[in-house]
């Protein structure tokens, strides 16, 4: 075989070799979801349940209710935020324009506590 003709098979071997270290446990610390109107989507973080701070941006157009794991619901209207914890939330839309979540973990990975400011 010539060496060449290995060049693809071997870039395909090392790029599912990386792929456990880009795993989405890595990257659901944190993260945002924006929605249509009316819209309802779903995230899994892929981690165990966390705490967690929930927060429907500022600049959204309207409410969205957020709901992680099976506990209680949250109504958020812009600016708001709440903690829960869990690690498969759900957010619906109640505004008629777009709506942003954005969610953290309020541990880091080292398990410190995270400021609320950070």
């Amino acid at each position: 075989m010539k060496p060449l003709a290995r060049l693809p098979s071997l870039t395909v071997a090392a790029l599912l070799a990386a792929a456990p270290l880009a795993s989405p446990a890595l990257a659901s610390y944190f993260g945002s979801i924006t929605l249509k109107p009316g819209e309802t989507q779903q995230i899994y973080t892929g981690l165990p349940g966390f705490n967690m701070r929930l927060c429907n941006d500022f600049f959204s157009t309207g409410a969205a209710t957020v709901t992680v794991d099976d506990n209680t619901p949250h109504d958020l209207l812009p600016g708001l935020c709440t903690e829960d914890i869990g690690n498969r939330i759900i957010v619906q839309s109640h505004a008629s324009g777009q709506v942003t979540i954005v969610y953290r973990s309020i541990r880091d990975q080292q398990n410190h506590h995270m400021q609320e400011d950070e």
